[in-house]
């Protein structure tokens, strides 16, 4: 599956920040091969890769939400959530906590902030699959890139 949501890549972003795998793990027994899921942030309001987003990865298969691990964005913008295991098929939900990245920095932020938490849905068909979320976001904004 290929778009402006996320898109497969055949290679794998050396440097990325590792996750904490919460709960019970992605592999699945008869997974066979090993992928990734990676995530990029940018920051359009400087124009660099955003550094310290925490992204939490739920599994919302069954309807409901279970998070499944998080991950934090490094100096280069990325993060990875899922790597070298298979992955389980399915849909999850990467939550981009942009309200929090941007307190830290000092930006002034509504109250509430106009976006907070950015959620992206996507599904993983591919246990042996190389799936990366890129996005860049303002406190205004957001869009995927690639």
């Amino acid at each position: 599956m290929t778009g402006s949501a996320f898109h497969r890549r055949g290679f794998l972003i050396s440097g990325m920040a590792g996750a904490a795998l919460i709960g019970a793990p992605l592999v699945s027994s008869k997974a066979q091969g090993s992928g990734d899921l990676t995530a990029h942030a940018l920051d359009a309001t400087v124009g660099k890769p955003a550094d310290g987003v925490v992204i939490d990865l739920f599994d919302v298969s069954d309807g409901q939400s279970r998070k499944v691990g998080q991950a934090t964005t490094n100096v280069d913008g990325r993060a990875g959530l899922i790597a070298g295991r298979p992955l389980v098929v399915g849909r999850y939900e990467l939550r981009f906590a942009v309200g929090d990245y941007f307190r830290k920095r000092g930006t002034p932020l509504g109250n509430p902030a106009f976006l907070d938490i950015i959620p992206i849905r996507i599904f993983l068909h591919d246990p042996a699959g190389h799936y990366h979320v890129p996005m860049i976001f303002t406190p205004w904004s957001y869009a995927m890139h690639g």
